[in-house]
């Protein structure tokens, strides 16, 4: 009968330490809230990667890429002649970004356009800023292929603001 309590307190003993260690480990793995995006860190979205589609006479089309580099591609599509194919990549690329934009609700507006360039309609793609707000604007040159550099210096314009 002695060595029944003594195996009663070692499993009392035991059992005590399992629970403190799962409780321990419950505390340590618990996450951390995320930090808020810093102020620089929204003009990442630049870098998010989209699919765009649409539909011309032609057939359906799709093109996956960067916001920037969709940004740019619809800017030298729709700069000089514009074609149905050109005019509805843009539209998609408009309404993709727009999209993409608004499920994330991001304080910021996008405005692609060639630099030195009055010939371009921008695009702009977002929201406008609100009136009472502070907004703060980055030029950022996008990297496009030597024979559209002629024709057009693509540049995006991010616009942002706080909430």
């Amino acid at each position: 009968m002695s060595e029944r309590g003594v195996s009663t307190v070692l499993d009392v003993v035991l059992g005590l330490l399992l629970v403190g260690l799962a409780a321990g480990v419950l505390v340590t793995s618990i996450p951390q809230p995320a930090d808020p995006p810093t102020e620089d860190g929204t003009p990442s979205v630049l870098g998010s990667t989209l699919t765009v589609e649409y539909e011309t006479s032609a057939g359906a089309h799709s093109v996956e890429a960067t916001v920037g580099t969709l940004l740019r591609d619809a800017i030298l599509a729709s700069h000089g002649s514009q074609t149905p194919r050109t005019a509805a990549f843009r539209s998609a690329v408009e309404t993709t970004v727009s999209s993409h934009l608004e499920t994330h609700g991001l304080p910021v507006q996008l405005v692609g356009s060639c630099r030195g360039t009055e010939s371009t309609d921008p695009l702009v793609v977002g929201p406008a800023p609100p009136g009472d707000q502070v907004v703060r604007a980055t030029v950022y040159q996008v990297p496009a292929p030597a024979s559209a550099t002629e024709q057009c210096e693509p540049v995006v314009v991010v616009r942002r603001w706080s909430r």
